[in-house]
């Protein structure tokens, strides 16, 4: 049996750009937020200082890489989107 599936290019964009809009989201949301609690660290000083920075640059690494990620995702998902409608052309073609 075979079975089929169909997809439409232009909802796979559409997931494409929601993936890119959230991960920008995701970096403004964490930039406000530092930005919160700049004030609080400004008042600390000595090990809880030096420990919140240091977990910081260790999140903050974390979250980069992760928007790679979601950046590379939403560029692959942007590219299957184009390559079904060039294969559906081809296909169309052989009628």
């Amino acid at each position: 049996m075979v079975s089929s599936f169909s997809v439409r290019p232009e909802q796979v964009n559409v997931l494409s750009d929601d993936i890119a809009t959230n991960a920008k989201g995701i970096s403004q949301e964490l930039d406000d937020l530092e930005t919160q609690v700049k004030n609080l660290i400004d008042q600390w000083d000595g090990a809880a200082r030096e420990a919140y920075y240091q977990a910081q640059r260790d999140w903050t690494n974390k979250l980069q890489e992760m928007n790679q990620i979601l950046g590379q995702i939403s560029q692959v998902t942007s590219q299957i989107a184009q390559q079904y409608v060039e294969s559906d052309a081809k296909s169309a073609q052989r009628f």
